[in-house]
């Protein structure tokens, strides 16, 4: 299995980008990352065939010369699931501390709005695997009588129709997943998050900022 690691960061001369992937009860692994302007930094990870349950975490850091002197937000790594074979292509985004990081907390997490996370076996059903994308957010706004969903302008993503909006799952607390089969999709797709009530009484709270657009890479 091939993992492609994919971030745009902007560093400045002497910079150097680092992934950092935490194995439990193991040592931190350091890679130093590849870029060709400073900007898009790259790495590419063999690893072996894991179980569907398996997932890898793993965070961003910036190192000058032997000093780390940035490192992301830790207390919720990226994560992705190993349930897949071939390659798996990730665009990442830094993540600093967001400003209600106080949700992430297991007052929260645990007691005021508990969830019952999603297995990693659930987001990659075998049918997928070869063709998935997978769409990534996090909202820790929701409150516990509702999940997200993803609705755009793909007919398979519900053409805007909040109904027909495809539900995702929350893979850890707070971080929302959504694996579309990648056969039935535009490579230029629009869309956007809604939060849907759960008994369905309340009507879907859409997001106020413009369209989300992504081009999708040729798989």
């Amino acid at each position: 299995m091939k993992l492609l690691f994919n971030l745009d960061y902007q560093t400045v001369f002497g910079e150097q980008l680092v992934l950092n992937i935490l194995r439990e009860g193991q040592k931190t692994e350091c890679h130093t990352m590849k870029t060709g302007d400073g900007l898009r930094w790259t790495y590419e990870l063999q690893t072996k065939e894991e179980k569907t349950e398996s997932f890898l975490d793993y965070y961003y850091s910036v190192c000058r010369g032997e000093d780390t002197v940035r490192t992301e937000w830790l207390v919720e790594p990226h994560r992705v699931a190993l349930a897949a074979s071939g390659i798996v292509m990730l665009y990442d985004h830094w993540i600093d501390i967001p400003e209600d990081s106080y949700l992430y907390s297991s007052a929260f997490t645990e007691c005021v709005a508990h969830r019952e996370l999603a297995p990693i076996a659930k987001l990659l059903p075998q049918a997928l695997q070869r063709s998935a994308i997978v769409l990534k957010v996090r909202a820790p706004q929701l409150r516990p009588d509702e999940h997200l969903a993803v609705v755009g302008a793909p007919v398979y993503m519900g053409a805007w129709d909040a109904r027909r909006a495809l539900p995702m799952a929350e893979q850890q607390p707070n971080e929302w997943v959504a694996v579309l089969d990648g056969m039935r999709l535009p490579l230029d797709v629009e869309f956007k998050f809604v939060a849907i009530a759960d008994d369905g009484t309340v009507a879907p709270l859409w997001e106020y900022a413009a369209n989300r657009h992504i081009i999708l890479p040729d798989t």
